[in-house]
């Protein structure tokens, strides 16, 4: 009785942190693709989610599709126990977030100024799936 309760218990409970982990990654990932500078649009449909092992890819496509990917592989393939990882392998994306190559539309970088909110959204996250 009491260990079919403890199992219960253990599953809701990651259950719950995998839907917190879930839409705080997807948040996450939502607001460096919004602030991700647009000229052809290139850049910003660069952005490519992956679990395991960062992505090599890199489109010549300027339909943004990247919040799409992100979304699906999320849903799809991440688990508590995978390392997920957002990677932009243009060259100028690097310099862009770096070296101040967008000053006026992406001053404090695309991923650096989201990553630092992460706390915030984990907690968003949270208060949110209650």
């Amino acid at each position: 009785m009491i260990d079919r309760q403890i199992e219960n218990f253990s599953a809701k409970a990651q259950e719950k942190a995998l839907k917190i982990f879930k839409k705080s990654v997807i948040d996450l990932t939502s607001d460096i693709i919004s602030d991700t500078p647009v000229d052809t649009g290139r850049l910003k449909n660069n952005w490519f989610p992956s679990v395991g092992a960062a992505s090599e890819q890199t489109t010549e496509a300027t339909a943004n599709k990247a919040g799409d990917r992100s979304n699906n592989l999320v849903n799809n393939q991440l688990a508590l126990d995978k390392t997920f990882y957002f990677t932009n392998n243009l060259p100028y994306a690097f310099r862009i977030e770096f070296e101040g190559w967008s000053k006026v539309k992406a001053p404090q970088g695309m991923v650096r100024r989201n990553a630092i909110r992460w706390k915030q959204i984990v907690k968003r996250a949270a208060n949110a799936t209650n």
